[in-house]
């Protein structure tokens, strides 16, 4: 499990670096060719596009894939913690992951897809419900019920029965793990310190004010990206007229800054526009109602909380390199993340 949990973190950053390469050299005379020569040939000839209707598709495909490859790089780290919500997600996102990470060379993402498989097979599977796996019988041959030494049969309470004759693989000899590997014990759950103490000042029954203050931010900042998500798409609707003539004049001046404005059309802008807002709204309200499930004491609504905010802080951060204003609700949503990782806070929701 550490190892399929490590390779589907590692597998999914390097599918974002791939992404990144891939979106870098979008507008590359190599990557015009490659398009042209799809487009050329079946089964891309009866599509009927264009060469910039092809990077547009592939600009759309690599943001899917980064979005799910980001995705995957968070739940992967649940899954690490024994999380089956996590394991559901991540089954999910397998499927388009796979499918459009074929645009950075597929088999990273095929690496990523084959070790989401292995969640749902032996000994995964007893691992995340907490149960001793089934040994292995040996192909061809059940040496369960043989007697070593030639001793006679005895059954399991028979007190007479030797120490000698529990091997190590037989049911009797244990129900506990031989090792105790990563997650065995998920810590962030324990109501108490490693020393086994309880945690000063805190509380099983008492909600505490780092919860409260996660979900104060969370209402604030989401509910003010679900509002501008709305109000794009209302605009959008009603008055797509003046937003195409603003996307026009936008196009003007990256043409006169760069000379590249002239390989971008309003109708991308406008559909990037739809893409954004229609984003904001779905991540912010699963935000929003996430903080809800928080104080209502619901562990699905801190899980799913903390996920939405990692992602958003990760995605604001990076954004904020080139616009910088992203780095405020970066920092609020990676201060949500600390605030559930807080100990009382989880003792509170374990409580």
């Amino acid at each position: 499990m550490t190892l399929v949990g490590w390779m589907i973190v590692i597998g999914s950053v390097f599918v974002v670096f791939g992404v990144f390469d891939v979106l870098g050299n979008l507008r590359s005379m190599e990557t015009r060719e490659m398009v042209q020569g799809y487009l050329d040939e079946s089964p891309g000839d009866t599509l009927g596009w264009s060469v910039e209707t092809g990077l547009a598709a592939l600009r759309i495909t690599a943001m899917v894939t980064a979005v799910c490859a980001a995705s995957a790089v968070v739940l992967g780290w649940f899954v690490l913690q024994r999380n089956a919500g996590a394991r559901i997600a991540l089954s999910v996102l397998a499927v388009p992951l796979f499918v459009t990470g074929m645009i950075t060379g597929g088999f990273v993402s095929s690496m990523v897809a084959a070790g989401v498989v292995l969640l749902w097979m032996q000994p995964a599977r007893s691992w995340f419900k907490g149960e001793t796996p089934p040994q292995p019988v040996p192909l061809g041959r059940d040496d369960r019920g043989a007697r070593p030494w030639g001793q006679p049969a005895a059954g399991p309470s028979d007190p007479a029965r030797p120490t000698a004759a529990v091997t190590v693989g037989s049911p009797e000899a244990t129900d506990a793990r031989p090792v105790q590997g990563f997650g065995d014990q998920p810590t962030w759950q324990a109501p108490s310190n490693p020393y086994g103490l309880p945690v000063a000042g805190s509380s099983p029954h008492k909600r505490p004010g780092a919860a409260l203050v996660a979900a104060i931010v969370t209402w604030v900042f989401a509910g003010f990206s679900l509002l501008s998500g709305v109000a794009s798409l209302v605009l959008l609707q009603t008055d797509p007229d003046a937003l195409l003539g603003d996307a026009e004049e936008m196009v003007a001046q990256l043409e006169e800054q760069s000379g590249n404005g002239q390989e971008l059309t309003a109708e991308m802008l406008t559909n990037s526009m739809t893409l954004v807002g229609t984003m904001l709204i779905v991540f912010s309200l699963a935000a929003c109602i996430a903080a809800f499930l928080l104080l209502r004491r619901r562990p699905q609504g801190a899980v799913v909380l903390m996920i939405v905010s990692a992602l958003s802080a990760g995605f604001c951060l990076l954004g904020a390199l080139v616009v910088p204003p992203l780095a405020i609700p970066g920092l609020a949503s990676l201060a949500v993340v600390l605030l559930l990782r807080r100990r009382d806070v989880r003792a509170w929701l374990r409580g």
